[in-house]
């Protein structure tokens, strides 16, 4: 007992000179001042005639969209973006050309998002507008059966700028930074590579088939495609591009494979792979040597965050019946999902930084400033140089003009809501700091004993990795919450898990299946419902379904 005396004594005085050293390191009063309260409360709580101490914390405004679709983009979170949204949303003096299947003009998340731009589809046939290049880059969309159409260059401009705080549909990751449509893929969402190199060309305000040029050139250019081989004269023109100061991001690629797509391998392009909502690698996604970032791609083959809805990347899109063209908004998925909220990142940063250059950009990325170090340390061949972390991306871009970004320390989650459905039993859960500063994780509990939260790469302060898992020994079948509560010296955060345990015999197979009936002209929902697995498959029932 003496020794266990004496070896407590020691580890206490330990422990004290430990924190004297760091108290005496810090140099910042500010963050003296912090450190000295949190050191207080901890030896406040240990006094058994104090019931409560905890800090008086400072609350701030967030800037959070109120457009109607944003609680369902799953993706801005997982990058950090809403955090990035309290330093800049952009700036009109940023352009972003997507070189794509052109732009629904006129859709309501998207008018004046836009300048001038162009239609460089050469082959009337695929061109779907009757004319070969033109001035209008409008959409065309393409059928894809089963009265679903697809308007990728609308989806893809509206994870780069859709309109935010509009109360209406979606928003963009850089909202108030513009759109050049540049229309380079027909009616059938294919094109040549001479076709695309010329849009290049107007985007960066070089001679070109159209004999004109932008009032103003493109600070980024997003490539959304892929396909062919090596190419010397688009590698010749891309070198071109980047010496003009314009920065190429391109869609690594869908097929799974570690050999080079174009343009995304192209020297001097950032090449984007993708992730799911958990930051896993998405299954479709190309790797290789070639991968730059990772951004969000999603996966539409399940819901792990319990929304509702598929974990696609959710954005502006359209509906064709018959003659007409209606909006509407889309989840999709791919790389060609992923590249955009790198771009829109880029034009974040631009519009802290105007002077960036794509020498810079890549310096900043390959110090590891722009990005979530996930897979193996530092650069590899699934995530490049990380995850795109928004704000750490616009701090960089403001560290860089010399201007320090001010400390708003905020816990945040990867994910708001995890979904184990009947099948799950582990997923991953993120947790870190929003903004600079000091920022100490104080507590982290769960709400029901059939989830547990085990530590997985966590630092001094309690951030990093965890993997929270469910146990459905002795429960009867039905649906069940349960929250995730993290508790830090800033704020608190609550995570959302949901469970189900099917009964003995039932297929856990897809869990619960969410049904929408869809009003083919307007593309309103008019009726939904939710199937369950039963003893002959999944069961469901619209009800009050207007004539018609």
């Amino acid at each position: 007992a003496l020794q266990r005396g004496l070896d407590g004594g020691l580890q206490a005085a330990a422990r004290a000179r430990q924190a004297l050293d760091k108290k005496r390191g810090i140099k910042d009063p500010a963050l003296l001042a912090r450190w000295e309260t949190l050191g207080a409360i901890k030896s406040l709580r240990r006094d058994p005639q104090v019931e409560l101490a905890e800090p008086n914390y400072r609350v701030r405004a967030l800037a959070t969209p109120d457009d109607e679709g944003y609680p369902f983009q799953w993706h801005y979170p997982l990058i950090n973006l809403p955090a990035a949204w309290d330093t800049t949303t952009g700036s009109s003096e940023v352009i972003v050309a997507v070189v794509d299947t052109g732009i629904l003009s006129n859709h309501p998340d998207l008018q004046g998002q836009w300048v001038a731009g162009y239609d460089f589809v050469r082959d009337r046939a695929s061109a779907g507008d009757g004319d070969g290049i033109d001035p209008d880059p409008e959409d065309v969309g393409f059928d894809l059966g089963a009265t679903s159409s697809s308007f990728h260059g609308t989806h893809v401009g509206g994870t780069v700028a859709a309109a935010g705080n509009n109360g209406l549909g979606v928003t963009g990751v850089a909202y108030d930074a513009l759109i050049m449509p540049l229309r380079a893929l027909g009616a059938d969402g294919e094109g040549t590579s001479y076709d695309v190199d010329q849009a290049i060309r107007f985007a960066a305000g070089l001679a070109n088939d159209s004999g004109t040029v932008p009032a103003r050139s493109a600070d980024i250019i997003n490539l959304s495609l892929g396909g062919g081989s090596f190419s010397q004269a688009s590698q010749s023109l891309l070198r071109q591009v980047r010496a003009a100061g314009v920065t190429v991001v391109a869609a690594a690629g869908n097929e799974a494979s570690s050999l080079p797509s174009y343009p995304a391998a192209y020297d001097g392009v950032i090449s984007v792979s993708a992730v799911d909502a958990q930051r896993a690698p998405a299954v479709y996604s190309n790797r290789g040597s070639s991968i730059d970032l990772a951004a969000p791609g999603g996966n539409n083959g399940v819901d792990l965050n319990g929304d509702g809805y598929p974990d696609g990347v959710l954005s502006t899109g359209g509906q064709v019946t018959g003659s007409a063209t209606g909006f509407a908004y889309s989840f999709l998925t791919g790389t060609s999902m992923a590249a955009p909220h790198v771009s829109g990142i880029l034009a974040l940063m631009k519009s802290v930084n105007p002077g960036l250059t794509p020498d810079t950009i890549d310096a900043l990325m390959s110090n590891g400033d722009l990005g979530d170090d996930l897979g193996a340390p530092g650069r590899d061949d699934i995530y490049g140089y990380g995850l795109i972390n928004a704000q750490r991306a616009v701090n960089a871009a403001l560290a860089a003009s010399g201007s320090l970004p001010a400390d708003r320390p905020r816990l945040s989650a990867s994910s708001a809501t995890l979904n184990f459905s009947a099948k799950g039993t582990g997923l991953q859960l993120a947790l870190r700091n929003d903004g600079g500063g000091e920022l100490q994780l104080l507590e982290l509990g769960v709400s029901e004993p059939w989830l547990t939260l085990v530590p997985e790469q966590v630092d001094d302060q309690g951030l990093g990795l965890y993997r929270a898992s469910v146990n459905r020994e002795g429960l009867g079948p039905g649906v069940y919450a349960a929250n995730i509560i993290a508790r830090s010296s800033v704020n608190t955060v609550y995570v959302r898990v949901i469970m189900a345990v099917d009964a003995e015999g039932d297929s856990p197979e897809l869990g619960a299946i969410y049904v929408l009936l869809v009003d083919a002209g307007s593309g309103e929902v008019v009726a939904e419902a939710m199937a369950r697995p039963g003893g002959d498959g999944y069961s469901f029932e619209l009800l009050n379904v207007p004539a018609g």
